[in-house]
This record gives C-alpha cells, structure tokens and sequence, in this order.
C-alpha cells in the first residue's frame, strides 16, 4: 500500500492537486482570417511528395500563401507554399493521392483558407521566465479533402509580469 500512496502523491503533485504548478502554458489566437482563393490544380500544384517529412504527404502548392501568412510555408525544393492532406495513399496505407483532386474538365477550384495566428506562453513560475510562440495554422477543404499546414516561431523571452496578465 505504501508503494501505491507514494505514486499517488507524486500523481496528485505532479498535476497541481497538492502543490502549485511550476509550469504554465497560456494560449490566446491573436487573428482569425477565412480567405477565398482560386487555386490550379495540376500535376505541378497536386502531388505526393516526402519534402521535409518522412514519407509522402498529398500537397497542393499554393503560391498566394506567401502574401497572406507571417511564416514561410513552402517546404524545401517546393515552388510555393503548400498545404498537406495527410501521408499518400498506396499499396500498404489507404489515403489520398493526387487523383483524389485532380480533373483535367475542372483545373482550378474556388477554396475558402482559413488562417490563424495563435500566440502562446511557457512561463516558469520558479525562475519567472516566459517564452512566446507564434503559431500559424492554415486550414482548407479542397474537393472534399481536407488540408492543413502548421508552422511555429520561437519569437523569445517576454517579461515575466506581461505574461501573468
């Protein structure tokens, strides 16, 4: 029983039961914008493609996302900023590919971008510190497909009084 005390008091401690947090973590969204964009979907635009991650995500490159957004969303070699739809499907994973958007009797479509800026505090109660980080979510839906592409900024320390309010 003594062992099962134990760990409950380090559970209770460790979320704030008993003690005071060390820790904590604010979030407030600064804008939320929905813009409508016409985007071309082609085989240059619509594709499978392990560009900064570890296996094949369905993207669609949409340059007019550099014009809109604070961080730079376009992964390395991509000729714009892009959004993702999750890994491409094939033999072994059953996801979207780029037949899923793709329709020569259709090459653009008319899509509504959400975008949103959140800003987010790390504050350590012991050392009265605070970090800030900008955080940029950009969310879609083309031809029943939904897509994302999320992006942080470490923009540094704050005073640590500013992030109490």
């Amino acid at each position: 029983m003594k062992l099962f005390t134990t760990g409950l008091l380090f559970l209770t401690m460790s979320h704030g039961i008993f003690a005071s947090e060390p820790f904590e973590f604010k979030s407030k969204t600064l804008s939320t914008q929905s813009i409508e964009l016409e985007v071309e979907l082609n085989s240059e635009t619509v594709l499978c493609s392990d560009a900064d991650y570890g296996a094949k995500f369905l993207k669609i490159l949409i340059p007019q996302l550099s014009e809109l957004t604070f961080l730079d969303h376009r992964n390395s070699g991509a000729g714009a900023p892009c959004v993702g739809a999750g890994m491409c499907g094939n033999d072994w994973h059953d996801g979207p590919v780029p037949s899923d958007i793709l329709d020569t009797a259709k090459p653009t479509e008319q899509i509504t971008v959400k975008i949103e800026l959140e800003r987010n505090f790390a504050i350590n109660h012991i050392t009265q510190d605070c970090s800030v980080t900008l955080i940029e979510k950009i969310t879609t839906s083309v031809r029943g497909i939904d897509f994302f592409h999320i992006l942080q900024a470490q923009l540094g320390k704050r005073n640590y009084e500013d992030c109490l309010k």
